[in-house]
């Protein structure tokens, strides 16, 4: 590990010293002399505008303290030598030991919040304490399966859980992601042997690329086996923290594997790096959003002659992943949810205009902080008319004041309730401006920038000029106050809206989904395909676990006796537009961007419904009825007979047309 060049020992005279040249102290490096440092003393970058004394904040109470009565609390022999902080920590603990308190070394307070800090953080500190995971986006699969998966073939997949696979690694403290092998699920803990050589855990993971039986059960056998046996979470951290788990030299062949894996990622970038480091330019359209798979991707970027057996190997799959992964504004990788049965990656291609639109705001907010310093220095030099993003500072300056003299703000990312009847100040916004307010939208609303991008630095640039929110982190949950205050989202907004997007679809502000419908829904119908098939249930009970105002039931259930009394079918009835529907029509196309209903509360939208979303109506409504389960209304029955022990004894499917009684 490389050592810090300073001396870990200070005297009071070069503290003192170095406090009136504006040294930056770190208190861990002075000496264990008898020293209180007052916290204005020690100097710091935040983007708190009022500095706080962070020891009373985040730190450990229990770390030695020069307050602890006893002999150090005298006043050190001017001729005696000062004692090491090895022997202060050993004569501390000796004393303590008693307490039998666990340390918490984390002292990193950006690792508790939303959007840590990874641009200007230390990347190689070998600190266990900094291997935090990234929490999983949205939509992440969180199914947790203890089999081992009898195909000995490679897959790459989104999100893995099987022993032996082979995972991206992404800790809060680091931009560099690492590769590492799972090793199962024990103790509350997901364990993983990572290329660097180390014994890893977490509570909770998701990994956007992993390849599926990596490892084989041999290569992990020496691994489990000096994994120690502990029962709870809080053992297996102290094992870890003691060094006890699996070394360097256990899992040795395993590194080298993945090593491997890694370097043959590396030589496919190199011989695709014109193509891949040109992605942007080649996938992207002007204007509109695409998707596109990992593999879609991979087929236009890479040449063929890579392909193995008609497919690409996983390590080239994983060099045009970390390829996209590097560029800021141009990919977002997507993961699937657990209903939508999709293992592939799926990336977010955004279009030209917006990683233009970004990059122009970014240039405003430079140009910005370099004539605010350079006036600073030379006030002669300061300009005399305001540039646009000065005019949209004092504009929104101006609607934020106006709009707190009915309703303040609260440091909870929300606006406080009003006592009185409130209306938003209009105001007219330039293009510039506009502009401005879709980046601070795209930080705080959509939530695309990386922890490790420079663009939450911009954003919290733009609210530091504002000088509206003193005291606290100038965050996305600030920004998103902000949009509040200026009426760019409405006040009982919720970011949940903002999470999940679709393609061609447009979040509107007033609510719902806005898409364009398709014009002739007429002609994107056709007759019953399974007409000659339908059979009809006349003596069914059906039961829809739905509420009686329930506009479209798409599913429902009934039970049928047999001959024997510890069997009986169980029929699952859904509907079936998709027999009245022409494929690849209009109709199947505006279907296909919502492809079912969203229960938001507050913000329901409808699979089948109009221009502004919300509930289905006119055409879309009559289209509902006609589809929706209800008495001699066609649905596509799946059956499957049971005995008492749940074991399927049979199967069947059948086109059905109509029942008896239809509860909810």
């Amino acid at each position: 590990m490389l050592q810090s060049s300073k001396p870990s020992n200070a005297c009071l005279r070069c503290i003192s010293q170095g406090s009136r040249h504006g040294a930056i102290l770190v208190a861990r490096r002075v000496s264990p002399l008898n020293v209180r440092l007052n916290p204005s003393v020690i100097s710091h970058y935040s983007t708190v505008t009022k500095v706080t004394d962070i020891s009373k904040t985040f730190g450990p109470s229990h770390f030695p303290d020069h307050s602890q009565p006893g002999k150090h609390d005298e006043k050190p022999d001017k001729k005696s030598k000062p004692l090491s902080i090895r022997v202060r920590l050993a004569s501390w603990n000796s004393t303590h030991e008693h307490q039998n308190v666990i340390l918490n070394p984390i002292h990193d307070k950006l690792a508790y919040t939303k959007s840590p800090n990874a641009l200007v953080r230390s990347q190689s500190t070998g600190s266990a304490e900094l291997e935090s995971f990234k929490a999983s986006r949205a939509g992440m699969t969180a199914v947790v399966a203890d089999d081992w998966v009898g195909t000995s073939l490679l897959e790459v997949g989104v999100d893995s859980r099987q022993p032996g696979d082979l995972v991206e690694i992404r800790y809060q403290a680091s931009r560099a992601p690492v590769m590492g092998v799972y090793l199962g699920f024990a103790g509350g803990r997901h364990h993983f042997f990572s290329a660097s050589g180390r014994w890893t855990m977490t509570v909770g993971f998701g990994s956007f690329f992993s390849v599926s039986n990596f490892a084989t059960p041999g290569e992990l056998e020496p691994i489990l086996a000096a994994i120690p046996d502990c029962k709870t979470p809080d053992e297996f951290d102290i094992a870890r923290q003691d060094d006890k788990g699996p070394s360097r030299a256990v899992a040795s062949s395993l590194i080298d594997k993945m090593n491997k894996f890694m370097m043959d990622a590396q030589r496919v970038y190199q011989g695709s790096m014109d193509e891949l480091d040109r992605a942007r330019e080649i996938l992207a359209d002007e204007k509109e959003v695409k998707y596109l798979s990992l593999f879609e991707i991979a087929d236009i970027l890479l040449p063929a002659s890579l392909k193995e057996n008609g497919e690409f190997p996983p390590y080239a799959l994983y060099a045009v992943h970390t390829s996209l992964s590097r560029n800021e504004v141009a990919f977002k990788p997507l993961s699937p949810t657990s209903d939508c049965h999709r293992r592939e990656h799926i990336f977010e291609v955004f279009p030209v205009s917006f990683h233009q639109s970004v990059n122009r705001v970014a240039t405003m907010v430079r140009d910005y902080t370099t004539e605010k310093a350079r006036a600073t220095l030379d006030p002669s030099k300061r300009r005399v008319e305001p540039t646009p993003f000065e005019s949209f500072i004092n504009k929104a300056r101006s609607l934020v004041l106006a709009s707190r003299e009915t309703r303040d703000w609260t440091p909870h990312g929300i606006l406080a309730p009003s006592s009185v009847p409130t209306a938003l100040h209009k105001v007219e916004w330039s293009d510039v401006d506009l502009e401005i307010i879709g980046f601070l939208r795209s930080w705080a609303s959509y939530d695309l920038f990386e922890p490790s991008s420079r663009f939450p630095g911009y954003g919290a640039t733009i609210l530091r000029a504002l000088d509206l929110y003193p005291d606290v982190s100038l965050d996305q949950s600030r920004a998103w106050t902000f949009l509040q205050e200026i009426g760019s989202i409405r006040p009982w907004e919720i970011p949940s809206r903002y999470s999940v997007r679709f393609p061609k679809t447009t979040i509107m502000r007033s609510g719902g989904l806005a898409r364009n419908i398709p014009p002739m829904l007429e002609e994107s119908r056709r007759e019953d395909l399974a007409a000659a098939y339908r059979t009809d249930m006349k003596s069914a009970t059906v039961f829809c676990i739905d509420s009686p105002g329930t506009t479209m039931v798409d599913d429902g259930i009934s039970l049928e006796r047999t001959s024997k009394d510890d069997e009986f079918w169980i029929h699952v009835h859904a509907a079936d537009p998709a027999s009245g529907i022409t494929p690849k029509s209009q109709l199947s196309q505006y279907m296909e961007l919502l492809p079912e209903n969203i229960y938001l509360r507050g913000h329901f939208q409808a699979m089948l419904s109009g221009t502004l979303g919300g509930a289905p109506k006119g055409e879309f409504a009559e289209l509902v009825r006609e589809h929706s389960l209800a008495n001699d209304v066609r649905a596509l029955t799946f059956s499957a007979k049971v005995d008492s022990s749940g074991s399927i004894l049979d199967y069947k499917r059948l086109h059905q047309h109509g029942w008896a009684t239809l509860s909810t």
